[in-house]
């Protein structure tokens, strides 16, 4: 075997061995490349997750090549069983030389997680020796088989399974593997292993195990190790590695090392590169086949079918829109991908016939023409100024992206429909890997290394950009903090190291992978452990180039609930209608978005957009449109929201940058939204064909400097050869380059914005059916939800009844006109067989009578009676609750004898036609006083999960709305937005002052001793946790019990996992004087354009009229980069009138205003 001298990492993990090592992509080829290595392998635990990747990014001068590290069962992979001892597996190092080895080592792969999978994704021998070809083997580290056999001192058995791994994988092809990692169990291993060499001429292979990049990671790593196990790096019981050699060597370095006890296994490592050779074809798409009608072919097909709906589809089809069209099918047939669009026709076409609903378009596909007229969109891209350019470019080759809405209940039936359709070992839903996130990773390292929570949460708030490099080169108060102690730089030192590494797994929401073969031909697979959903090991961005087609097939709520609401409309009204009928100029539908009475519709719930479309004020289908994407960081931020909101509101400000632009802007009252307008504007300017202006649009978004500055030349001299001035185009390019940063998807915003509207629509003129839709889909979700949709149903003026055994469905349903009944399902402990029994009952029999009725003619149980009860369930027919649950005994009893008689056929006086009064003859119930309200709500919520007939704190309802400044809910919501990095369009709140009952609570007693309170305060929507240390909690301590209400002010810990408020102050309700809410005037100001004379101005107006009403001033601070608030002193309190009001509306830098409640 020839020798070069170079040396080559064999055996290497990056963090796709989750949990496990630390080493990204980019760090194995960076040290490589260092070192001058001519390849590097990876070798992950049991799967192949980076494979892909490793592919992609690999770098010019080192070859790629690919591994795993297997883990193998002594038993039938199947067996779920371990070894003798502590051994559940061995480890086993797979290198694919060639693409038959890769295939194998694909399949062995799959099988592992498909087959064999029992704490690890396991393989047998019979498979290992079925799919040995062009692989080769290393023994691996200690956990290999031939390292444990030497550590049991079973030397001649590890001899044997070294002869039998060669006759596996051929003379050449398997290699034992020696490591110096500074281990004394490693050095007595490798001692017996050169013996083995020796012997039975199995040649060695040098390794060293690598985790981490560099010497003196090891400290990170171990980090890293804690953070997965949930530890302490104080902890003594973890997971901790016995070395801190396990880094990427340079070849001197395994030289000084494992070379001293053999230079030919450093040697080796070159001929194993040299002998991997496998790289996989990339980029070549192989679409799946589509049944055609007898001597069609896909193009003809396609033309076929858009022609024949475009008279139907287009009211007027002329020159121009054939031209369209004839591009669009000329670009997708150029492009190879007509079988595409069938393909995703078919099944959406299955989905309509089955009755799961379709959304009317997402993303760039709802720019094309042939989308709409195939029926995959619902909307026309004519209309809307939608460019199929910005969805299929035909400059660059690329596959299609076309995702798909469906109700998320459907979705299933859809991917069952493609796995028929194609055959199911062709179709797989994504992977999708979760990271360490900038603000993340701090509070995990700084739970690791014991550093106080709230000290962490002090240097996270200063976290303001997306990672932890930028945010530290942004904030020089970060910087400061950071600098100011070790354990901050500690802190932050390590948030930097593993800042973007995996944490875990999951399954994309939406990502579907369909292959012209079986997918194992290309690509491992994985089974999902919580869904045992076949997924595929790759990363959805990397799938296409394996030439599989990948598409979103998104789940979206909304869509069950306008079925259901129109399922609704048609049993109770007997009409049958269609969203798609739906006039998009209704002023009633346009009120609700005016108003921000938007709970329940899609896309436009949250605080932060409800206050946004209260400013818009939207009247027009564009409106709409425009609000969904001026909904984001970048146009709030950078003043293009506001500019939107002044220009609507006062037509003299719109302003276009050139005449000819006025039919693109229009819409948006001149200002550059959309990022098809940044395309338009190129074509009609600059003469860009659409190709090119799309790739303007991108450079522009990703900021690539180097690619705007050829573009802008090409711009600025297309301008002027169309008679523009050099300077005209300049700044216009400046301003669409300052617009396009933000600027958003149009052909994804239309979309959006259809069902947002046709949700508005049905909550507008069907809102009871709409409502209970609504509740029906929240049911079985978060209860604070639910508890949300019932408020907002109550403030519609419809009433919630209480679940009953005669007037409840399963579900939520329609009582009448303004009330909808609780269904029975929604009864904890009830179940579903036992509310079926009930229904069928009442179906077949008629209604219940009486208790007595209801146990003679169910087999409901006395666990189920008591639920029942107490949930109100059989008020009215029973003489109150409390003489039900004290009679309990009773009932049981003779609801046992009436089993007997049923069982034994007898007859019964029910059966026998009796009436009623006989019937109640048979069981008397001894009556007791009924339990108080508090008690009969406490029992309601406890059997409901929420309170429904009252509530413990209704009667406070005024005072509470007068002295709270947040509710529960206004917290959860601020939180669930900051957690998604929504945090937009809302003020984050110091501190807040809030009302409720604690509802249950601990104590617990600090370090020094002192008693402290943890306790959950409940309020009219929701919960929270609250903390009363050791002085607040003694303040209260002679009065406190839980259900009295409370009034806190307290500090929010939005970070915490956990919402939580800590209490600064406390007082008791009852104690405070009942007051009218004060009003406060809100002005939002335009802080670039604030000038003395304004300020003075404003002041004369305030003294003038002096009052009770606060003022608040709204505006951006430009030197921190957010959104502050200023009340202004007392001395200003003013009287509102609508008068003053107008006088400050006129005032030049006064943006916005508004009066609300304190």
């Amino acid at each position: 075997m020839p020798h070069s001298g170079q040396f080559v990492h064999l055996h290497v993990h990056s963090h796709y061995s989750i949990g496990d090592a630390i080493n990204k992509v980019s760090d194995i080829y960076g040290k490589a490349k260092e070192f001058g290595m001519k390849a590097v392998a990876l070798t992950d635990h049991g799967n192949l997750f980076g494979a892909a990747e490793f592919f992609i990014k690999s770098v010019p001068g080192v070859k790629p090549i690919i591994g795993c590290e297997m883990y193998i069962t002594p038993f039938s992979r199947k067996e779920k069983k371990a070894a003798e001892g502590e051994s559940k597996y061995y480890h086993l190092v797979l290198l694919a030389k060639d693409s038959e080895g890769y295939r194998n080592l694909v399949e062995l792969v799959s099988i592992g997680y498909l087959e064999g999978f029992y704490y690890r994704p396991r393989i047998d021998f019979e498979v290992l020796q079925e799919r040995s070809k062009g692989l080769i083997a290393l023994s691996a580290c200690l956990a290999g088989e031939i390292p444990r056999l030497v550590q049991a001192g079973n030397f001649q058995k590890a001899e044997e399974r070294s002869l039998y791994y060669q006759d596996v994988f051929g003379k050449d092809n398997f290699f034992l593997e020696i490591m110096d990692n500074g281990m004394e169990k490693q050095r007595l291993v490798n001692e017996e292993i050169l013996k083995i060499s020796k012997k039975t001429g199995i040649p060695l292979v040098a390794t060293n195990d690598v985790h981490y990049p560099n010497k003196g990671d090891d400290k990170a790593h171990d980090v890293f190790l804690c953070i997965l196990e949930g530890k302490k790096v104080t902890d003594e019981k973890r997971k901790r590695y016995e070395s801190d050699q396990f880094y990427f060597k340079s070849y001197e370095e395994m030289k000084e090392g494992i070379g001293k006890l053999s230079m030919e296994s450093i040697s080796n490592t070159s001929w194993v590169a040299d002998n991997c050779s496998f790289y996989p074809e990339l980029g070549e798409y192989k679409l799946p086949h589509y049944d055609l009608p007898e001597g069609m072919t896909p193009e003809i097909y396609l033309k076929d079918q858009c022609y024949e709906m475009l008279p139907k589809k287009i009211n007027k089809v002329d020159e121009e829109v054939t031209k369209r069209l004839d591009f669009e099918l000329d670009t997708i047939n150029r492009m190879g991908f007509p079988a595409y669009f069938l393909i995703v026709q078919d099944f959406i076409n299955y989905a309509r016939s089955a009755g799961i609903s379709v959304g009317p378009g997402r993303g760039s596909a709802a720019g094309s023409l042939v989308s709409y007229l195939l029926g995959i969109t619902e909307i026309n891209p004519l209309d809307y100024q939608l460019l199929f350019e910005r969805f299929l470019n035909p400059g660059r080759i690329s596959m299609p992206d076309i995702d798909i809405d469906f109700d998320d209940f459907g979705r299933g039936r859809v991917i069952d429909y493609v796995k028929n359709k194609y055959g199911e070992e062709k179709v797989a839903q994504i992977i999708t890997y979760n990271t360490l996130k900038a603000k993340a990773v701090i509070k995990d390292v700084g739970r690791v290394l014991d550093i106080p929570l709230n000290e962490v949460n002090a240097i996270n708030k200063m976290v303001t950009e997306s990672t932890l490099e930028k945010s530290i080169k942004e904030n020089t108060e970060l910087k400061t903090k950071i600098e100011s102690e070790k354990r901050f730089q500690e802190l932050w030192h390590y948030g930097l190291r593993l800042e973007g590494l995996i944490r875990n797994s999951s399954i994309h929401a939406a990502g579907v992978v369909i292959g012209k073969e079986r997918l194992t031909s290309a690509i491992p697979l994985y089974r999902d452990s919580k869904t045992e959903a076949i997924i595929t090991q790759f990363d959805g961005k990397y799938l296409e180039e394996f030439g599989l087609m990948k598409m979103d097939f998104l789940g979206i709520k909304n869509l069950r609930i306008m079925a259901k609401t129109l399922e609704l409309i048609q049993k109770r009204q007997g009409k049958t209608i269609e969203t798609s009928s739906f006039p998009l100029n209704d002023k009633k539908v346009y009120k609700i978005f005016q108003e921000g009475r938007t709970i329940g519709i899609f896309q436009c719930e949250s605080p932060g957009i409800r206050e946004l479309m209260k400013k818009i004020t939207p009247s027009s289908i564009e409106d709409v449109i425009a609000l969904i994407a001026l909904y984001r960081p970048g146009p709030l931020n950078s003043g293009m929201a506001d500019d939107f909101v002044k220009r609507k509101k006062n037509p003299a400000l719109i302003k276009y940058p050139h005449k000819d632009l006025k039919e693109v802007l229009q819409d948006t009252y001149g200002v550059i939204v959309y990022q098809e307008q940044v395309m338009l504007i190129s074509r009609i300017i600059a003469g860009f064909e659409l190709k090119d202006a799309d790739n303007l649009r991108k450079a522009m978004g990703k900021k690539d400097k180097e690619k705007m500055a050829k573009m802008k030349e090409q711009f600025v001299s297309g301008a002027v050869s169309k008679g523009h001035k050099n300077d005209f185009a300049e700044t216009l390019f400046e301003q669409m380059e300052k617009f396009a940063e933000y600027g958003f998807n149009k052909s994804h915003s239309t979309a959006y914005a259809f069902i947002a509207y046709q949700n508005a629509y049905l909550k507008t003129y069907y809102p009871i059916e709409y409502i209970t839709a609504t509740l029906n889909a929240e049911k079985d979700g978060k209860i604070e939800d639910l508890m949300k949709y019932l408020k907002e149903a109550r403030e519609m003026e419809i009433d919630i009844k209480p679940p009953h055994v005669n007037q409840s469905q399963m579900d939520f349903s329609i009582e009448d006109e303004k009330s909808i009944r609780f269904g029975l399902s929604a009864v904890k402990n009830v179940g579903e067989a036992n509310v079926s029994e009930l229904l069928e009952e009442r179906e077949t029999n008629g209604t219940f009578q009486s208790l007595t009725d209801l146990i003679s003619r169910t087999s409901i149980n006395k666990r189920v009676l008591e639920t029942l009860t107490l949930a109100g369930a059989l008020d009215g027919l029973i003489p109150n609750r409390a003489s039900v649950i004290s009679g309990m005994e009773d009932i049981t009893r003779f609801s046992s004898m009436k089993k007997k008689d049923r069982d034994s056929g007898m007859l019964d006086l029910f059966d026998m036609g009796g009436d009623s009064q006989a019937k109640e003859e048979e069981f008397h119930l001894s009556v007791v006083a009924e339990y108080k309200e508090n008690q009969i709500l406490k029992m309601e919520k406890a059997n409901l999960g929420l309170y429904v007939t009252g509530h413990p704190l209704a009667k406070y309802e005024e005072k509470i709305k007068a002295y709270t400044t947040k509710s529960s809910r206004d917290l959860k919501e601020i939180q669930e937005a900051m957690q998604n990095e929504d945090n937009t369009g809302f003020e984050i709140p110091e501190s807040i002052q809030i009302a409720g009952i604690v509802i249950r609570h601990e104590i617990k007693m600090t370090k020094k001793n002192e008693p402290m309170m943890i306790g959950y305060l409940e309020d009219l929507e929701a919960e929270i946790k609250v903390v009363f240390f050791p002085k607040v909690y003694q303040s209260i301590l002679s009065r406190f019990s839980e259900d009295i209400p409370l009034l806190v002010k307290g500090k929010v810990d939005f970070d915490s996992q956990e919402l939580q408020l800590r209490a600064e102050s406390v007082e008791f309700l009852d104690d405070l004087p009942d007051i009218i809410k004060t009003k406060i005037l809100n002005i939002r100001l335009d802080e670039k354009n604030i000038r003395q004379d304004n300020i003075d101005y404003l002041k004369k107006i305030f003294q003038g009229h002096l009052g009770t009403c606060p003022i608040v001033f709204h505006l951006y601070d430009l030197v921190e980069h957010k959104k502050v608030n200023i009340k202004a002193g007392k001395e200003f309190n003013i009287t509102i009138t609508d008068t003053i009001l107008e006088k400050i509306r006129k005032i030049s830098c006064v943006e916005d205003l508004w009066v609300n409640g304190s």
